[in-house]
């Protein structure tokens, strides 16, 4: 993984589409990825601070990472078999969580808490990513974010957190 960060967002007149390039902190090195209108205006708001109903969920993220005493130290951005995907490390108790999210929800996250973005050193050489290559046009299914969460809930009571354990099996219950 080499640490990265956003170098600038550029719109695609021919695709009507909009690019995210990154660099690599330490030799420069470039990649992109195609990303659609919203998700690059939300990326936009982001690195600007702007405050918007388009980023309140990211809000209510950091928000309940706060309530639940939790830190966002890392994301990572990296190719399973044919999908990228985002990989947020959560701090409890000084005790690493992982959590997979879809790579733009990982990407604005890491602008908003400031949390450093790595990227897959692989990915720097394939230099680029179509949309349709990207899960499932950036959504995440109910059942997958369900397990998500489930798997989650199920690290904390391992490590025997079990407010936090409660507070996301109220949140399972919600969501089915």
């Amino acid at each position: 993984m080499l640490k990265s960060y956003i170098d600038r967002i550029i719109y695609v007149h021919k695709s009507k589409d909009y690019q995210i390039h990154f660099k690599n902190n330490q030799n420069k090195l470039s990649f992109y990825i195609n990303i659609n209108n919203a998700d690059a205006k939300n990326i936009a708001l982001a690195r600007e601070g702007i405050s918007s109903t388009r980023l309140k969920t990211y809000d209510s993220i950091l928000n309940f990472s706060k309530l639940m005493n939790t830190t966002f130290i890392k994301v990572k951005i990296s190719k399973d078999i044919k999908n990228l995907v985002g990989t947020l490390d959560i701090s409890k108790q000084n005790k690493i969580y992982s959590l997979n999210t879809n790579i733009i929800d990982s990407i604005i996250i890491s602008i908003i808490a400031v949390c450093p973005l790595y990227i897959q050193k692989s990915l720097y050489n394939i230099h680029s990513f179509k949309k349709d290559t990207i899960i499932s046009d950036y959504k995440i299914s109910k059942e997958s974010y369900s397990r998500n969460i489930e798997k989650t809930m199920k690290m904390f009571i391992n490590n025997e957190d079990y407010e936090s354990a409660a507070i996301l099996r109220d949140k399972i219950k919600k969501i089915n």
